[in-house]
């Protein structure tokens, strides 16, 4: 029996539209899905990892210099056993307003079985590590005035991240406490305490600091 050209070469067509779709299902199901994290338990206290020039949180690629204009790094501690979970320190300590900073990375609750995170499952993370971090800051700060939730931002080199804030008066110094969820696996909270006289100046140059940090660069 003879058929037409054009029916035989139907099948083909059909076959090879649907090679290319499941070609591109499983890339995006491979795009959506990254490979987990190592299991990682903390330690029974942190061990320090300062030393001369750059240090990599090999985990993300970040490298935090040994200095960004007037912040030193002073410390750089890690928490957990594969560096995963690390805290980096940079002091502006100018007479008049001296600048203590901390800049900590650690995974999110779920990043060991790499699940495909919504952002529902994200602010359930972001909530319930605020509220863990808030409650280990009051109770080692039991004399804190005037505590100030909010909402906050941080730049990254893929835009403005939103966050959480909370900022408190202790005596004579004021600090801030902010949390962000960063590329769906990773916390990044920052510490920040400096004189309650230096409020702008210090939310100035607290400003310049954050820009620096390794998350604004491409390829980070």
């Amino acid at each position: 029996m003879h058929f037409p050209s054009s029916f035989r070469r139907f099948p083909r067509a059909r076959a090879c539209s649907l090679l290319a779709c499941a070609v591109v299902l499983a890339a995006c199901s491979s795009a959506a899905r990254v490979a987990p994290l190592p299991s990682s338990p903390l330690l029974g206290k942190p061990v320090s990892f300062n030393k001369p020039g750059p240090l990599q949180h090999a985990a993300t690629g970040f490298e935090f210099a040994e200095s960004y204009g007037a912040f030193k790094r002073v410390s750089a501690r890690r928490y957990d056993a594969a560096g995963l979970n690390v805290g980096v320190g940079y002091d502006d300590r100018q007479p008049d307003c001296t600048i203590v900073t901390l800049f900590y990375v650690y995974p999110t609750p779920e990043s060991a079985s790499a699940p495909v995170s919504t952002e529902s499952s994200e602010q359930s993370w972001l909530d319930d590590e605020f509220s863990t971090a808030r409650r280990y800051v009051q109770y080692n700060n039991p004399g804190m005035l005037l505590p100030e939730l909010s909402m906050t931002s941080t730049p990254t080199a893929d835009g403005s991240l939103p966050g959480m804030q909370l900022a408190f008066r202790d005596a004579s110094s004021f600090s801030e406490l902010r949390l962000f969820v960063y590329s769906k696996r990773w916390f990044l909270k920052y510490r920040f305490t400096y004189p309650e006289t230096c409020e702008t100046e210090a939310s100035r140059r607290i400003a310049a600091l954050i820009a620096q940090m390794p998350w604004n660069h491409e390829g980070s």
